[in-house]
């Protein structure tokens, strides 16, 4: 399993973990109370490669993402061992940006 596991720079959005085998998508926002993390299912790679490179990641979420793939709140464990362990440590971290 090849995931992409990288912390923006972005007022909006945290972090993002993404699963190149299977395009799941994991968006951890900043605004934890506000905003729970989402996963996205059939998100393509060139997607990923859009937001990363994005001037601003929260507008491009609102543009591009949202809205647009099979989403659900996240709200327990995934299936995925390795993906839960890196919430968790997310969960318990805020990344101060800008």
């Amino acid at each position: 399993m090849a995931i992409q596991d990288r912390a923006l720079r972005s007022s909006a959005i945290q972090h993002i973990l993404f699963d190149n085998e299977t395009e799941e998508l994991w968006i951890v926002f900043n605004k934890k109370k506000v905003y729970p993390t989402y996963h996205f299912e059939g998100v393509p790679q060139e997607v990923i490669v859009g937001l990363l490179n994005a001037a601003s990641a929260g507008r491009y979420y609102h543009s591009v993402i949202e809205g647009r793939y099979q989403s659900s709140t996240l709200r327990g464990p995934t299936v995925n061992s390795r993906i839960d362990a890196r919430l968790a440590d997310l969960s318990q971290t805020d990344i101060k940006t800008r």
